[in-house]
């Protein structure tokens, strides 16, 4: 220490300067030549010490030297340590440097830097630091500041409690020592070290940090090479040493600074935000093993909100499977429909879609009175995880679905819970239409206010399940006869099937229409030589009527077709696709059916193999002949009456024993403007009505499909050419003989299954009164 305060006094004191420092410095050289240096010559070097605690001296503009080598032996690198150096990236602010990562892959001296001779040194273990170079170029070169560490970003702790660094020319420099203006600057290591440049002290860098732990630098040596400042005195050994100027990095703009340091807190961003995900998948996975644990040990309960962060590996058998697992312990997941207890037993029926079965908890069997006492106070309607043992009953019960098996519930689960009060109980809203069984029914509108709930029962449930059989039935036949599937648009120019039953909207600063039909498509489509198509798609019909068969919105099944030489090709298609429907429903959903059949008491719907055929003149008169009133001598714009076409359903399942029929050729006047005149009869078309219990649903007819013909049956309709010319046009290229039909999907389901109201064959039933829910 004693040389050391010389050195300092020296210093200090400028008069002082020149003879103890030659005298310091050639100790310097004499005793660390042998330890720091890898050739054998002179050379600036840096010594940084440490002493823990230290005083700090800034104020005082004391630099503390070190005047001999490190006491402490510099070690290897350990080879357990990470095999790099990570470059700080906060630079100082006047003196930049580029952020970087070094390679060391192995022990002893390291050299780093864009180039590998611009550094060398050796640290020890755990050490965290920063240093300083100062380029030769010029005596009055800024310093360049850089900051390291050994040890990886987690590993690091703050470790130097004062350090102080001196420069020293080598001794062929020392005739005149100078004295170099550091610039003012700050760094921040990994660790959280800083260095700080004293103006007071030009000569000395000091480098401080936090002095919670224990210093564990104890030594650093950077060795660079230097040119001789006048060559006659530069000794041999020293000729062939680069220069700093070759080696030494240039100092960085502020930008790159600023560049250097966004990047940095990029680095650091992402390695936050990795470490904090990394940490919330733990705590995650951590909660998921508990709640697997807590499942595995509780017989009941409220689950958490499965938000399909874990998998129980458990397998699900559904209800209408149980049959298949008697004596087996399953999993099933439904709702509570109906449950009730007393003492020590308690019963639930559970429901999965339109399955039911019953759940049995018994304390004789193992069930606690708090289990069965919880159970029984879930609402009706909450969805529940049930485990539970497949068992034949003495007795088949009647009120469930699945009668010859039932459940003896070990554990049950709450994975949703209903609100205590619904709008209407579901046994309510699933009694018999006739009354037969009394207590409260729900009405129409009740049920289509609380549509959800009313969904959930088991007749809505086989209702849509038929009308999506009915779908898959009206594909695969078409499909067999080589239709293709289309879709067309739905927002047009004008109205696809003339009059005034059209919703109209803004479709920008232009006038457009929901389609009633894709009838104008379906035609342009057969232009396109695609001869047979179909679409499945909704229809809009602006009708104000509130009828127990109509709705503004619905699903149609459309097809078309060309046909050779007549158009009954067409109808033997037809007729062909309804019985194969009707066929298939009988088959596929004969469940469904009587489920149905069970609350809606109806008579199974009856075709026969020859579908009678009858022509419109034929229909009236079987009307007159029954009596019916208010029906016209001329037949030119008269079309049938609601109750007229019951009345003729009617007559002609007495007659032919049927509930499908067919009524052909009707007036031309009261059919669209597309539809061809009968050849025979200018009055009438080739036209034709398909009815089922007595009521329509589909109309056809053969098109016309000549542009000449077409026009002229705009004009008699009242339809403006203009408006649809592009329909027109398509047929100037010449088209084929076609024909089709469009139907509708409600109304199909509905009058098979003898519903009393096409709302109950809606999902979500939109007609003049009602657009939500």
């Amino acid at each position: 220490m004693e040389r050391d305060g010389l050195c300092s006094l020296c210093m200090r004191f400028p008069p002082f300067r020149f003879a103890p420092i030659l005298f310091i410095f050639s100790l310097f050289l004499i005793d660390t030549e042998e330890v720091f240096l890898p050739q054998q010559r002179p050379a600036s070097r840096f010594f940084l010490s440490t002493s823990a605690p230290f005083s700090p001296l800034r104020s005082s503009g004391v630099s503390e030297l070190s005047s001999s080598p490190p006491s402490a032996p510099l070690v290897p690198w350990p080879s357990s340590l990470s095999a790099s150096f990570l470059s700080s990236g906060a630079a100082c602010r006047r003196s930049p440097f580029r952020s970087s990562a070094f390679a060391a892959a192995e022990p002893g001296d390291r050299c780093f830097g864009r180039n590998k001779e611009n550094w060398r040194m050796r640290v020890l273990p755990s050490s965290s630091l920063c240093f300083t170079s100062v380029s030769p170029s010029s005596a009055r070169a800024p310093v360049t500041s850089r900051c390291f560490s050994s040890l990886p970003t987690k590993a690091l702790k703050p470790s130097v409690s004062f350090i102080r660094v001196s420069r020293f020319r080598s001794s062929s420099a020392l005739l005149k020592p100078r004295s170099l203006p550091l610039s003012s600057a700050r760094c921040s290591s990994l660790a959280g070290h800083s260095a700080e440049v004293d103006r007071r002290m030009p000569s000395a860098v000091s480098v401080s940090s936090s002095p919670t732990t224990p210093s564990l630098l104890r030594a650093f040596s950077c060795l660079s090479s230097l040119p001789p400042a006048m060559p006659e005195e530069t000794p041999k050994r020293e000729e062939a040493a680069p220069s700093v100027a070759e080696v030494a990095e240039a100092p960085v703009s502020k930008k790159a600074q600023k560049k250097a340091e966004k990047e940095a807190a990029k680095e650091a961003a992402k390695a936050a935000k990795r470490e904090a995900l990394e940490a919330e998948q733990r705590a995650a996975q951590a909660v998921m093993n508990k709640q697997v644990e807590d499942l595995e040990k509780d017989a009941f309960g409220y689950l958490p909100v499965i938000d399909s962060r874990m998998r129980t590996n458990r397998e699900w058998i559904p209800v209408d499977q149980l049959r298949n697992h008697v004596g087996k312990t399953v999993w099933v997941r439904g709702r509570i429909q109906e449950s009730r207890g007393k003492g020590s037993v308690g019963f639930l029926m559970l429901r999965e879609r339109q399955e039911t079965v019953q759940g049995v908890l018994d304390a004789k069997r193992g069930n606690t009175k708090d289990m069965i006492k919880w159970t029984m106070s879930l609402p009706l309607e909450s969805v529940v995880d049930l485990q539970g043992t497949v068992v034949e009953p003495e007795v088949e019960i009647q009120s469930t679905s699945q009668k010859g098996v039932e459940l003896l519930v070990t554990k049950i689960f709450c994975v949703s819970k209903a609100a205590q009060e619904l709008p209407f109980q579901l046994r309510d809203a699933m009694r018999p239409e006739d009354g037969s069984e009394g207590g409260i029914r729900v009405n129409m509108d009740t049920r289509l206010d609380n549509r959800i709930l009313d969904l959930r029962t088991p007749v809505n449930q086989a209702i849509f399940r038929i009308q999506s059989e009915t779908l898959q039935l009206f594909r695969e036949f078409l499909l067999s006869r080589n239709f293709v599937e289309l879709h067309s648009p739905k927002l047009i120019g004008g109205a696809s099937e003339g009059g005034a039953s059209c919703f109209t909207l803004k479709y920008f600063n232009r006038d457009a229409c929901l389609a009633q039909s894709p009838q104008l498509y379906k035609q342009m489509a057969m232009c396109a030589d695609f001869e047979r198509v179909f679409e499945i798609g909704p229809v809009f019909r602006a009708e104000n009527s509130n009828t127990h068969r109509h709705l503004c919105e619905f699903t149609g099944l459309d097809l078309e077709m060309t046909f050779k030489e007549h158009y009954s090709e067409v109808l033997d298609l037809l007729d062909d696709l309804f019985k194969f429907i009707f066929k298939g429903l009988s088959e596929r959903c004969k469940k469904e059916i009587d489920l149905f059949h069970q609350q809606h008491p109806a008579e199974p719907f009856t075709w026969i193999e020859e579908t009678p055929r009858l022509s419109f003149e034929e229909g009236v008169q079987m009307l007159r002949e029954a009596g019916c009133p208010n029906i016209p001598e001329d037949l030119s714009e008269f079309d049938l009456s609601t109750e007229q076409e019951k009345m003729l359903g009617r007559l002609v399942k007495e007659k032919y024993h049927t509930d499908f029929y067919m009524l052909l050729q009707y007036p031309l006047k009261v059919r669209p403007f597309y539809t061809m005149p009968d050849p025979h009869n200018k009055m009438y078309s080739n036209s034709y009505d398909f009815f089922m219990r007595n009521e329509e649903i589909t109309s056809g007819a053969q098109r016309v499909h000549d542009a000449d013909l077409l026009t002229q049956r705009c004009l008699e309709c009242g339809v403006p050419p203009s408006s649809i010319q592009t329909y027109i046009d398509s047929f100037r290229l010449g088209t084929a003989p076609h024909g089709g039909a469009g139907i509708g999907l409600e109304r199909v389901v509905m009058l098979f299954l003898g519903a009393k109201n096409i709302r109950q064959v809606s999902l979500f039933p939109r007609d003049p009164k009602r657009l939500t829910p």
